[in-house]
């Protein structure tokens, strides 16, 4: 028999909370249901963190310990805690918070498709205040870690936002940075990746937000496995949908949340820019470009470069990237082993060169340089002309042959006579003329 949404699964250890069948939520961590209280007669939303889900023990360790968090937060735009628990025979953390009825803020996206610029940013205003908050806690910081729309909620009363899902949120102590790795991998600034991280990781998360709310798309949805993005993310290679913006403001304003952390602006910052204050403009929808156009755009701008990989491995563990069909100068790359170089690694190469409009200019080129030996091993990036190359590659190759012809010849000459030696030193020299001969006349047509 199937169950109802409204009959009772479980109660609180002492009774007070009630949770309904109805599965309101699912994140990676964490599931929400719909809940009662007893005590006050109204809904709730029923957190369930799964702990055995959460890749680290020490992370389920410390989630475990710290529920004192979401008790000592107090502010508008930050969803009110109300209970939490320890179920250690389910290996769950159990939180009770106020439900929001409008659900998400993605939610609420799919409904209005697009909105407003006056009401795009007063949610930015929303969040940013709710992460100031945060972010000012005294003695110690609270980092939410997990930014995004699906953990923004929004009351449809009033278009009031608030912040939820609390699940991975953690206190800054002792130190200016934190370490461990968790989020959502498409929210995730650069440094969560290198374990050394502090606040602005979710100013970058909030920039990542804006993107979604602008286009009402993931960030790098176009990308199919999490390798893929944090690739991108690593190379601070926007995702696509960033280029469907064509508010240019509403453009600048996000990428200075994905500024690289020391840049990064904070959320006092950000409620002070001047894109969040009112302009005539604001009753006008964001504009977003047509798929397709964007795509024929990125198109034409990928044809900037067609990368053509140029083997030499035998030679000095190198190779010859032409960058285009006819240009004089090519990239020489020389890998620490012959392993580094692989289908992995082409692809990488034809995805980055696409960022520089002009990989001539030497400040371009000295980021591109540090992009690709930052990929892992490689040894060296730097122009050369394939011809000066090619003269190097011929003389060294030549000087091995010598050295291996000697090394073949010496041997048997230890029992040829003295005098024969002018005569095996003659056909040797009349050999070495005639391909010279052929050489030049080759040159000559």
């Amino acid at each position: 028999m199937k169950s109802e949404p409204d009959q009772i699964m479980e109660k609180s250890p002492k009774g007070r909370f009630i949770r309904f069948n109805e599965q309101i939520g699912k994140g990676t961590y964490k599931t929400v249901y719909r809940g009662y209280d007893e005590e006050s007669g109204c809904e709730i939303a029923w957190n369930v963190i799964h702990l055995d889900q959460l890749p680290q023990q020490e992370e389920r360790k410390r989630i475990s310990e710290e529920l004192s968090i979401l008790n000592n937060i107090k502010h508008p735009n930050i969803i009110s805690f109300i209970n939490a628990w320890v179920s250690k025979n389910k290996s769950e953390v159990i939180f009770i918070t106020e439900i929001v009825h409008g659900g998400s803020l993605k939610k609420h996206l799919r409904k209005i498709q697009r909105p407003r610029l006056k009401i795009l940013k007063h949610w930015c205003r929303e969040i940013l205040k709710g992460l100031e908050y945060l972010h000012s806690i005294v003695p110690y910081p609270v980092i939410h870690r997990d930014i995004k729309c699906d953990n923004i909620f929004i009351n449809t009363h009033n278009n009031q936002v608030r912040i939820g899902d609390f699940g991975l949120a953690i206190k800054l102590k002792q130190s200016d940075f934190t370490q461990s790795v968790l989020g959502t991998p498409e929210f995730m600034a650069p440094e969560i990746y290198e374990e050394k991280y502090g606040p602005s990781v979710d100013i970058y998360a909030f920039g990542m937000t804006c993107l979604e709310m602008a286009t009402q798309k993931r960030p790098y949805e176009e990308c199919t496995a999490p390798n893929q993005i944090y690739q991108k993310v690593m190379n601070r290679i926007k995702p696509k949908s960033f280029d469907l913006i064509q508010n240019q403001d509403l453009k600048d304003f996000i990428l200075k949340c994905l500024e690289d952390q020391e840049k990064r602006p904070t959320a006092t910052e950000l409620l002070n820019d001047k894109f969040l204050q009112e302009q005539e403009d604001d009753h006008q929808h964001v504009v977003i470009l047509e798929e397709e156009q964007s795509e024929q755009n990125q198109q034409d701008e990928t044809l900037k470069y067609n990368p053509v990989f140029r083997e030499q491995l035998d030679f000095n563990n190198s190779i010859l990237v032409q960058l285009n069909d006819g240009d004089e100068m090519h990239i020489k790359i020389t890998f620490v082993d012959q392993s580094a170089y692989n289908q992995e690694f082409q692809e990488f190469t034809k995805l980055i060169v696409q960022k520089y409009s002009d990989l001539q200019n030497n400040k371009q080129f000295v980021q591109f340089q540090e992009q690709i030996i930052k990929f892992g091993g490689v040894e060296k990036v730097f122009w050369v002309k394939p011809s000066e190359e090619s003269k190097k590659i011929m003389k060294t190759q030549f000087m091995q042959s010598l050295e291996s012809f000697q090394q073949t010849i010496s041997p048997l000459l230890q029992d040829v006579d003295i005098n024969e030696w002018e005569l095996i030193e003659q056909q040797l020299l009349v050999q070495f003329q005639q391909q010279r001969k052929q050489i030049k006349s080759k040159q000559a047509i």
